[in-house]
């Protein structure tokens, strides 16, 4: 983990945060601070978009940056952030150095009730249920899956228990985050986990993966893991559209179940998990006079549409779920 004072270093180069007036977030919420690794890779994240947007960019002096509620995701749009508007020479450490306190975007975490980004802030109250749905329509299938990688509860129970300050309830997607970071903290010379534990780690990862795949084939989950972000894109875009004078750049901090939904309602997900420090970049191009968008994923171009094809999409989003929650 980084030290305390680097990440207050890293703080003050921005305006202070925008935070909304509800205690859920007053306090620091769960699943710690970005570790040194973690900085780094989105530093260079954002030099990467520094690389492919800033002559288009630099001009422009009116951001929107968005965060969800967790720490360390907003500690990742910091490092971003920092790795976009910094000397693309430098690195991390010299790019904290370069530039004054405060020259940095704000950065603005919303109420959970209008949160786009964290799907389990705005639809906490319906994604468990919906969840359990899910499982309980598939339990055999489910259990087969499973059985199939060689993992059940009982193994995974005890598995956990060498796990440095697991504190989280047993559920699976819980134990293969908790693995998983574990493992990518790991050096040669720590012993944090046996090789018998850490084996079990891409079974349980690749578990996860095809559960959340599961769960974003249901209309309904998918309309609350990506319908209100693409809704608030499609607002963005459209205002783009028609006013010259509207915000360029749009910047959300979330996580991977932020993205990978996104992509699957696109159609373009390839059912993968998303990598540390993934972004996907969704541009607005004026094209032989209409205009278009182009979806990029960790520098690869995926797909191009007419906006009025990314328009259908979203309201696709939102009719299918209409349809599935009254059957």
């Amino acid at each position: 983990m980084p030290s305390e004072k680097k990440l207050t270093r890293l703080e003050s180069l921005f305006k202070p945060m925008v935070l909304p007036r509800d205690e859920e977030t007053k306090s620091k919420t769960p699943y710690g601070d970005l570790s040194t690794i973690g900085m780094d890779q989105c530093f260079r994240m954002g030099q990467k978009l520094r690389e492919r947007y800033w002559d288009d960019l630099k001009e422009k002096v009116s951001w929107n940056v968005f965060s969800s509620n967790y720490t360390r995701t907003q500690q990742s749009a910091r490092c971003g952030l920092l790795g976009l508007f910094s000397d693309p020479q430098h690195d991390l450490e010299r790019a904290m150095s370069s530039l004054s306190p405060g020259s940095l975007p704000t950065i603005t975490v919303r109420r959970h009730e209008d949160d786009v980004i964290d799907m389990f802030n705005r639809h906490g109250a319906h994604m468990p249920a919906r969840v359990q749905h899910i499982i309980e329509r598939d339990r055999d299938v489910f259990k087969r899956k499973a059985k199939d990688l060689g993992l059940n509860r009982e193994l995974m129970t005890k598995l956990v228990a060498e796990m440095p300050a697991y504190a989280s309830p047993l559920a699976w997607f819980n134990i293969a985050d908790t693995m998983l970071c574990v493992r990518s903290n790991r050096t040669s010379e720590d012993s944090l986990l046996s090789e018998s534990v850490l084996k079990y780690t891409d079974l349980t990862n690749e578990y996860i993966r095809w559960r959340f795949a599961r769960y974003y084939e249901d209309p309904l989950m998918l309309r609350y893991a990506a319908g209100d972000l693409t809704s608030e894109m499609l607002m963005n875009m459209k205002q783009l559209e028609t006013n010259d004078d509207a915000v360029p750049c749009f910047w959300y901090s979330g996580h991977d179940v932020t993205i990978m939904p996104l992509l699957r309602a696109l159609n373009i997900w390839d059912g993968t998990w998303a990598p540390y420090a993934s972004y996907v970049a969704v541009e607005l191009h004026h094209h032989e006079d209409d205009w278009e968008i182009r979806v990029v994923y960790n520098d690869n171009l995926l797909t191009t549409m007419p906006l009025a094809q990314w328009e259908n999409c979203v309201k696709g989003i939102f009719e299918a779920a209409d349809v599935h929650s009254s059957l």
